[in-house]
């Protein structure tokens, strides 16, 4: 069975003609089209295991803090290796949270799978806090509290956070263009499955970046050593998990996504991490 969607950002016009023309090249390729044989009863386990969707969520948000504690108990973590543990531990979590997950409703994309923005921001925000120490922590709370560093960092929050969530799911606030558009569907073609761009372009590279740096460099504080680079590539294993959480897509195929996002992410960071080696021999960064 082949699922068209509408896309929002088309008339209906535009949208059927698209869906005659895939026809008729589906028709070329020897297939015939008729209504669809209904499919057998879905006898799974897990639609009978009670709280599953929360249970799900819960991984989905733990799964990625998880690093960070296994991060912190590396006194000098070798980037790459470290690396792919995380991304094999990713795939794990998400591997379960897929099984939990999965209905015939949400495989057929009838029925939508709540709470996935929260498990793209939740982790991402007490990473990012977890990964202070206790006297960093405590420095924090005990600053006096001006009125300019809460509108300052609320602000950069919020728009951190905006442009984040706007480019999530299949029908993103902000609309991908032509020139995007024709290089996910190169990328598409190249690999077969396309690579997730938040991944291998931004998670990734600085989680292996921020490890190099950790690894070189104890203490010194929280942007100085690393941790700042950690928590943004922190996006790598939530995207991964969330990979994996969007059933209507085959799992074969988010495998696929993660290996690709994996092997590049790596290549990206090379330049990354020599560029900040060199930034930081030149211009120190604040603490």
């Amino acid at each position: 069975m082949v699922c068209f969607r509408f896309s929002a950002s088309w008339s209906n016009g535009q949208n059927i003609d698209y869906f005659r023309t895939m026809a008729a090249e589906i028709r070329k390729q020897g297939f015939v089209l008729g209504w669809p044989t209904p499919m057998p009863n879905w006898d799974s386990a897990a639609l009978h295991i009670p709280g599953r969707i929360w249970i799900a969520l819960l991984l989905g948000i733990l799964g990625p803090i998880a690093v960070i504690a296994a991060i912190s108990q590396f006194k000098k973590p070798l980037p790459v290796p470290v690396f792919t543990i995380v991304v094999l531990w990713a795939v794990c979590v998400g591997t379960a949270v897929h099984g939990l997950l999965a209905t015939p409703l949400a495989a057929a994309g009838i029925s939508a799978v709540r709470g996935v923005k929260v498990q793209l921001v939740v982790p991402l925000v007490l990473g990012a806090v977890f990964l202070l120490t206790r006297a960093e922590l405590r420095s924090f709370l005990d600053r006096p509290i001006r009125w300019k560093d809460i509108v300052f960092g609320l602000s950069a929050i919020a728009a951190f956070l905006a442009i984040y969530l706007i480019r999530s799911g299949n029908l993103p606030v902000l609309q991908v263009t032509d020139m995007e558009r024709n290089l996910r569907d190169a990328l598409e073609t190249i690999f077969g499955a396309r690579p997730r761009f938040k991944e291998c372009v931004i998670g990734h590279p600085f989680l292996i970046a921020g490890l190099n740096r950790f690894r070189r460099q104890k203490g010194g504080g929280y942007f100085k050593d690393g941790r700042a680079m950690i928590a943004v590539g922190l996006i790598g294993p939530i995207s991964i998990i969330n990979t994996f959480a969007h059933v209507s897509a085959p799992y074969e195929t988010g495998l696929l996504r993660t290996f690709h996002g994996f092997w590049i992410g790596i290549l990206l960071s090379i330049p990354l991490s020599w560029w900040i080696e060199r930034h930081f021999k030149r211009r120190p960064l604040p603490e």
